[in-house]
């Protein structure tokens, strides 16, 4: 069985990719449905009630994003680029999501749609190696690509307010909702909405919660360390038996790492002499260190 996650983000963005090649979506819906319907009771309870959740995201991304989105042309592109060299032994295959150009400024940029149970911080987004390797490896193959935009959609549906026994809806603080979806509530319950006013205005905005972008341009200097990790890591698997420290651009691994400072100021293109200087104190080589990756790759 494909696990909640997988099976959400995939479908996903088989829906994005048809929506912005301006091919009919009902027909992805329909092949939910029917799979959803063919599920036991088990399964059903552990995926939660997958395609109304699809369709409440997608039509909510959909038209929280409608009016930014008119300002970007989609490009028509293939679902795989490459191989693009990485060493002389291995090669790297991309698979965008989808590229567009900003039609106010003539900025391209390469979409990461990313879909999770909550909006992650700031460390995801500057530890993706593998968004910054795409970047990277699509202007080897001629692509004007000026930066990234990860597309956040979180996997959860926004909670549908409960009724309560005085026939009234939750007006709790903390109801995990945006403003369409307790409007919709306030419908669907025949209530008046001149009694929900106040509440809805707190909602105003809270679809930031579940759909957002965070936009990067790209230097030629932020790719280098991530480019170099690669080519170190994929070197060291070739090679095996000369396997030593090396740096490693993770989400997973950086958060505890006591030279996260020099990566990070190479990432942003800052100075990362004056960080060396007043953080760190170098020291000389072990014997038979390898301190680059030539050095691997000429041995």
């Amino acid at each position: 069985m494909t696990v909640r996650p997988l099976k959400f983000g995939s479908t996903l963005h088989e829906l994005l990719a048809a929506d912005k090649s301006n091919l009919p979506i009902e027909p992805i819906f329909e092949k939910v449905d029917q799979e959803y319907s063919r599920m036991f009771p088990e399964e059903k309870e552990y995926y939660g009630d997958l395609p109304n959740d699809l369709r409440t995201i997608f039509h909510g991304y959909k038209k929280f994003h409608r009016e930014e989105d008119d300002n970007f042309a989609y490009e028509q592109i293939e679902a795989e680029l490459g191989p693009v060299q990485l060493t002389k032994y291995t090669s790297l295959t991309i698979r965008p999501d989808r590229v567009a150009e900003d039609q106010r400024n003539g900025k391209k940029f390469l979409f990461e749609t990313k879909t999770g149970k909550s909006i992650p911080s700031e460390d995801y987004r500057l530890w993706d190696a593998q968004t910054f390797l795409y970047i990277w490896g699509m202007r080897a193959l001629g692509q004007k690509i000026d930066g990234i935009i990860w597309d956040h959609v979180r996997s959860k549906a926004p909670t549908v307010p409960k009724v309560l026994k005085s026939g009234e809806l939750s007006q709790a603080k903390n109801i995990d909702t945006t403003y369409d979806t307790y409007l919709q509530a306030i419908t669907d319950n025949g209530l008046d909405i001149n009694g929900y006013k106040e509440y809805l205005g707190t909602l105003v905005g809270r679809e930031n919660r579940f759909y957002r972008r965070v936009k990067l341009p790209v230097k030629e200097n932020m790719l280098l360390p991530v480019v170099e990790s690669a080519r170190r890591t994929s070197l060291e698997i070739y090679h095996l038996g000369k396997l030593t420290p090396i740096k490693n651009i993770s989400r997973t691994t950086c958060g505890m790492c006591s030279f996260r400072p020099i990566c990070e100021a190479e990432l942003l293109d800052l100075d990362v002499d004056y960080v060396k200087e007043t953080q760190f104190r170098p020291r000389p080589p072990r014997e038979g260190e390898i301190i680059d990756a030539q050095e691997i790759e000429e041995s």
